[in-house]
């Protein structure tokens, strides 16, 4: 069965194009919350490794929907030249009965991560509540590249998506209202993109306290619904 086309390669092309024009996070997210914005500059990680050419599958089976990218480190999930943090956890811990040695094999599974903002403001010495209103801004900005994306990667045969933390499932909220005001409301929800129906899978983000404390039960949880589409059976029970 072929999956998306030539038209839905056009249309990921013109995504990569608009996140790379946009600025609207610098003037109404950074400029609204930092007194001096000078030289400052928005880096987009996954428009610079080339994210959505290299590493979006032409079946995609499963989508991850992240939070922003961290402020303090400049890594992302597809960058392998620096260490990822949540590229670790998936690969070598959390997804590692799918024997994934790299990103490369992450593609080959049908998976494919994003980020809910598409863009990274890089300051390391940031005060925590600036940069934390900056992201929730960024997020928020961003929603409707995530929406786009969503709809492009549903016509590639999507069957389910998993979704990590408050600010991720905040942003899909603001579409689907049917999802959890909190990730701490672990299930399985479904969402329609395009007419599809798609299982969602809400969950703490990996690298949060909530997801170490409970590492089986979270690993477990994750597992049965990329391999079953379903919760545990303890879960359920």
């Amino acid at each position: 069965m072929e999956f998306g086309g030539a038209e839905v390669g056009v249309r990921v092309r013109k995504l990569v194009n608009d996140i790379r024009a946009c600025n609207r996070c610098l003037s109404e997210c950074v400029a609204r919350y930092l007194s001096v914005i000078n030289n400052l500059n928005l880096e987009k990680p996954y428009i610079e490794v080339g994210a959505y050419e290299k590493f979006l599958p032409e079946r995609v089976k499963h989508l991850f929907i992240a939070e922003p990218f961290s402020f303090r480190w400049r890594s992302s999930f597809y960058d392998e030249s620096v260490d990822d943090y949540l590229r670790h956890l998936l690969l070598n811990e959390y997804l590692v009965d799918f024997k994934l040695r790299n990103v490369n094999d992450f593609k080959e599974k049908g998976m494919f991560l994003t980020n809910v903002a598409k863009c990274r403001l890089y300051m390391p010495d940031i005060d925590e509540r600036e940069r934390r209103n900056i992201v929730r801004c960024m997020a928020y900005m961003c929603r409707e590249f995530l929406f786009r994306e969503l709809e492009i990667i549903a016509e590639r045969g999507l069957e389910g998506i998993v979704v990590f933390g408050n600010l991720a499932l905040e942003s899909l909220r603001t579409r689907y209202k049917n999802l959890p005001r909190t990730s701490l409301r672990i299930g399985i929800y479904e969402i329609e993109i395009a007419g599809k129906k798609v299982k969602t899978l809400v969950m703490p983000h990996p690298a949060s306290h909530q997801f170490k404390k409970y590492y089986i039960e979270m690993y477990v949880i994750l597992r049965d619904f990329l391999m079953k589409g379903r919760l545990p059976e303890s879960i359920v029970d």
